[in-house]
């Protein structure tokens, strides 16, 4: 399911593991060379992989360094001019690649390596973790690389750099679970044979589901017809015996099957249930559509950000763990009577993820009941005719969570309090007003929901990043109502590039969680939030 877009080696962690040579300046510009680019707006080079170790230098946005040996824990050993030292691997991307390395395989317990750069492409070998191959190539998040006697592409994601030709330790063996083509005896396979390539067989096809029992090595008639019955799923030819096409077949449906990971193009129940996973933890908005798209692939990348793991466009199934044990503790978090300022713990952090989620609340849910989660309450309590006093009794905890489960299941069309097309009255008219007042609807409001107000609605909606479906529920109406309130209490519409203060902070906090800007929001608008806005933009 992965489709790798554009990106440098952030989610390599690692780029040597212990065992392995470490290489001089010299030796490597010989041997091979990669380059790294600053993507912060300052990164520190430390004399050793840890933050608490001495800066020996500070290098900025757009600056190069080159790989030395490699890394440990998220750490890479680089050069920059004379100074050599360490810096963290989530502050540089990859930017160029020459020469022959080898890479170790790090990120997965097997890696399939195909024949090109494309998830949908022929697989042509299956290495288990451990593995160590050959590198010479590297573009678009894949790397070129040979093992054995096998030549193809491989996901960058799940392989460790090292600039080292030479392998200490003998290459791992084949996994036998998950056969490829090359991985299973080239003879054909029909009833009446045995041994381990029968048993790679019937494994694939007691995983597929079309074999009970267990892979004996003896191909028998069961055999024979769980291997009919998929090559007419298949459309292959119904003979019973395995040849180079039903082995192939085999392999590709078995890695499809067990991969696991979420990607942009999937679509399907899978992405839909982590798409309200998001939604109800804050990260994402709308409706739960079953396509993964870009808006979810950011809310993957902001929650991972969030929760210190490694950030990519993807939810592997380590982030889609992470995301569903939070969703666990949120709906699942102590039954507290009151919390206030002051308070810390679980109960804390789940009432500031439904905040985020209703739009009341910014940040990260740290669990400490401060003054911006104060000010929160406050604002949904008044939002509801509740005492405004930013204290969340067990009235408030209540509202909240039915406010939460309201927005994450979507408005009923035939609720009265639902304006469409056709709606007509005072409510009508004060939402016209707002959408007039925000620049999407000209003349005036006449209190009648029709096409001209649709049309104000759904772009109003668009923008927002909502359903655009013309219809105004609650989530689009405390849109609009966040909308003209933010219009009343800013001084300028309009940020840019020299601007200043809490407006700008404010901004730079939306982009970090996106995952469009990196570091802190300091409240100065320069290179990096305009590039960062632009990013969004586009």
């Amino acid at each position: 399911m992965k489709h790798h877009a554009r990106r440098g080696l952030k989610a390599v962690a690692a780029l040597l593991v212990s065992g392995m040579l470490a290489f001089s300046p010299l030796s490597q510009a010989l041997a091979a060379s990669a380059t790294y680019t600053v993507n912060a707006d300052k990164v520190n080079i430390r004399k050793s992989p840890s933050t608490d170790a001495g800066i020996v230098k500070t290098i900025r946005r757009g600056e190069e360094v080159t790989l030395v040996s490699g890394s440990l824990d998220g750490w890479l050993q680089v050069s920059y001019g004379s100074t050599i030292g360490y810096v963290s691997s989530d502050y540089v991307t990859l930017s160029a690649f020459s020469g022959s390395m080898v890479a170790t395989v790090i990120g997965a317990d097997k890696l399939n390596i195909r024949a090109s750069a494309s998830q949908k492409a022929k697989i042509v070998k299956v290495v288990p973790r451990g593995s160590v191959l050959t590198v010479d190539q590297y573009e678009d998040g894949w790397f070129h690389v040979s093992y054995n006697d096998a030549e193809g592409y491989a996901s960058a994601e799940y392989l460790m750099l090292s600039v080292s030709t030479n392998v200490t330790e003998p290459p791992a063996p084949d996994p036998t679970p998950v056969p490829g083509p090359d991985d299973v005896s080239p003879t054909l396979l029909k009833n009446g044979d045995k041994g381990d390539a029968v048993q790679s067989l019937q494994q694939s096809l007691i995983t597929l589901g079309y074999l009970t029992g267990k892979a004996d090595g003896s191909f028998g008639d069961a055999t024979e017809a769980a291997l009919r019955a998929f090559q007419k799923a298949s459309g292959l030819k119904q003979d019973g015996e395995a040849g180079a096409k039903s082995l192939e077949a085999l392999s590709r449906a078995v890695a499809e099957l067990t991969d696991t990971t979420l990607s942009k193009g999937d679509k399907g129940d899978k992405v839909q249930t982590l798409q309200q996973n998001l939604i109800t933890l804050g990260y994402l908005s709308g409706k739960a559509d079953g396509e993964y798209g870009s808006k979810t692939a950011n809310a993957v990348r902001a929650f991972q950000r969030a929760n210190n793991l490694v950030v990519t466009d993807e939810a592997d199934q380590a982030t889609q763990d992470a995301i569903a044990a939070a969703v666990k503790a949120l709906t699942n978090a102590p039954a507290a009577t009151v919390l206030q300022k002051g308070d810390k713990g679980d109960a804390v952090q789940a009432l500031q993820r439904q905040l985020a989620t209703l739009g009341y609340l910014t940040g990260a849910a740290d669990g400490m009941f401060g003054a911006a989660t104060r000010t929160a309450v406050k604002e949904f309590q008044a939002a509801h005719s509740l005492k405004a006093d930013g204290i969340a009794g067990r009235e408030t905890l209540d509202a909240i969570a039915a406010a939460v489960k309201q927005a994450t299941t979507g408005d009923d069309p035939d609720d009265p309090s639902v304006l469409k097309k056709g709606s007509r009255g005072d409510a009508v008219k004060s939402l016209q007003e707002k959408l007039i007042s925000l620049g999407y609807l000209t003349g005036s409001a006449d209190g009648i929901f029709g096409t001209g107000t649709i049309s104000a609605v759904k772009a109003f909606q668009t923008v927002s990043g909502l359903p655009a479906d013309g219809v105004v529920g609650s989530k689009t109406m405390n849109a609009l109502n966040a909308a003209i309130d933010k219009k009343n209490n800013t001084s300028s519409e309009v940020l840019q590039k020299g601007d200043s203060g809490d407006a700008v902070k404010s901004l730079q906090t939306q982009l970090i969680t996106l995952g469009y800007l990196s570091g802190r929001a300091d409240g100065v608008f320069g290179e990096s939030t305009k590039s960062a806005v632009k990013a969004f933009q586009s």
